[in-house]
């Protein structure tokens, strides 16, 4: 019993001693009796190595790389890219769902910019970046691949920042929605099916 009661004291001085060191400053590093994979033999972001030419620990995926999850006969709709060009078409189905998908998402994340019907005079305009915003009615704009809307979109360009965060069939969504501004501001009343004329002279 008494051994047991020495053993004891012991052990309840030397946590007591422990733990008033905690907290202490010291310019030692502390010591780790479990370090839990604190120190790796490994490059932080942004370091410098010797071991690569340039001198950077962090390196540029190389052309066309691709997130292993990422199945690649499904690149054209994630890039607008096919090889090394801008592709045209929709690599999806543009239904009525898709295209009022579309109205949504542009009018959220672009009309503020672009302006509801895309001439570049959106609401952001009145304050700043008059006479900057793309104009989708121009020659240029209407030329331009559909692809290469696609990766704007996510990319961005110029003055525009980009919309990673924008799912890739969104994007699509958005594209079919600025095609049809773009034939809208064109259109005449002959262009319209009867059907849908009628439906909208009903109140």
């Amino acid at each position: 019993m008494k051994n047991f009661l020495l053993a004891l004291i012991v052990v309840v001085i030397t946590v007591f001693v422990i733990a008033g060191w905690r907290g202490r400053r010291s310019e030692r590093p502390p010591l780790q009796i479990f370090p839990d994979m604190k120190a790796q033999p490994k490059y932080k972001t942004q370091a410098e190595t010797i071991f690569f030419a340039d001198g950077r620990a962090d390196r540029i995926p190389v052309a066309g790389a691709i997130p292993v999850e990422v199945d690649p006969r499904d690149g054209y709709r994630l890039t607008g890219q096919i090889r090394d060009r801008w592709g045209d078409g929709f690599p999806i189905p543009v239904t009525e769902a898709l295209m009022e998908r579309g109205r949504q998402r542009y009018g959220i994340s672009c009309s503020p910019c672009h302006g509801l019907t895309g001439s570049g005079d959106g609401v952001v305009t009145e304050y700043a970046l008059k006479g900057v915003v793309a104009n989708f009615n121009t020659d240029r704009l209407r030329k331009m691949a559909d692809g290469q809307i696609v990766w704007t979109i996510a990319n961005g360009k110029g003055q525009m920042q980009g919309y990673p965060n924008i799912s890739a069939d969104d994007r699509w969504a958005i594209v079919a929605w600025v095609r049809a501004l773009q034939l809208s501001q064109g259109a005449s009343p002959a262009d319209v099916s009867e059907a849908r004329r009628l439906e909208a002279t009903r109140p």
